[in-house]
């Protein structure tokens, strides 16, 4: 052990690389080693970080003091290791849930790598903490379009579903980023049936310059289902008049709606 922990501070990246893979393996039985990699994680600037993560992540996995832990490693000032205590967080789901007051701090940090897996952090541990869907949804609102299709994401993900997820992807499907719109209309896809009340808002998605959130306004509604039927006839206007693949979503949406014409079921 004292061996591995020396080589965290080589200078050369792939003997740190070597070491933390070590330590990666050994997991629990290296828990000594969490402090050595927190002081990797701050000098490093090498992609070698995702290593020194991992390694975290492993060597906390039955430490019964981890999420005290990695609360503390939160409130760093070096953004690489906030990233790598965000991401260990992420594997303990619900039960990191003490952690979310940090979690939602490192939203205001400008670095983005942090506030992406903070955010994936706080999808892990759901829904339930007051704190975590209001903070998601000032994230789809955030200035890196990264970390507003992050928070769209685990919105989509997140069960159960919260009264105000819903409409705050609506919203930001109507009037937030453009380059992010195809996230939030995947997002309401992924709400299935509960996602109904959107459809007015994936309906003049459908109509959209940007071919790309008109397919994923189109698979969205085939995810809703049935009670997408308000949405048959753009559908049936983009799977005659659109490009190719969306026509084909188009199709395939209406087929999942199981809308009910002239001729039987579509």
């Amino acid at each position: 052990m004292p061996f591995l922990m020396a080589a965290l501070k080589h200078k050369g990246d792939p003997t740190q690389r070597a070491a933390a893979a070590a330590l990666c393996k050994l997991g629990p039985a290296a828990r000594e080693a969490a402090p050595a990699l927190i002081e990797t994680l701050a000098k490093t600037k090498t992609s070698g970080r995702f290593f020194m993560a991992d390694a975290l992540r492993e060597v906390l996995k039955e430490d019964p003091e981890a999420v005290p832990f990695l609360r503390k490693a939160l409130r760093h000032p070096n953004a690489r290791v906030v990233e790598g205590a965000a991401k260990a967080l992420r594997h303990r789901g619900p039960e990191a849930a003490p952690a979310v007051p940090e979690l939602v701090a490192v939203l205001a940090r400008k670095e983005m790598d942090p506030r992406i897996a903070a955010i994936q952090a706080l999808g892990a541990i759901g829904p339930e903490p007051k704190e975590t869907v209001p903070a998601l949804i000032k994230a789809l609102w955030d200035n890196n379009t990264n970390v507003q299709n992050a928070a769209a994401g685990e919105m989509g993900r997140m069960r159960p579903i919260k009264p105000e997820v819903l409409p705050a992807l609506a919203k930001a499907l109507s009037s937030g980023s453009r380059y992010a719109k195809p996230d939030f209309a995947r997002a309401l896809g992924a709400l299935g049936p509960d996602g109904k009340d959107a459809v007015p808002a994936l309906v003049k998605a459908l109509a959209d310059k940007n071919g790309n959130l008109r397919n994923t306004a189109a698979k969205a509604l085939g995810e809703i289902g049935p009670a997408a039927r308000a949405a048959v006839p753009a559908l049936e206007k983009v799977a005659k008049q659109d490009e190719g693949y969306i026509r084909k979503s188009a199709a395939e949406a209406l087929k999942r709606i199981k809308v009910q014409t002239d001729e039987g079921e579509f």
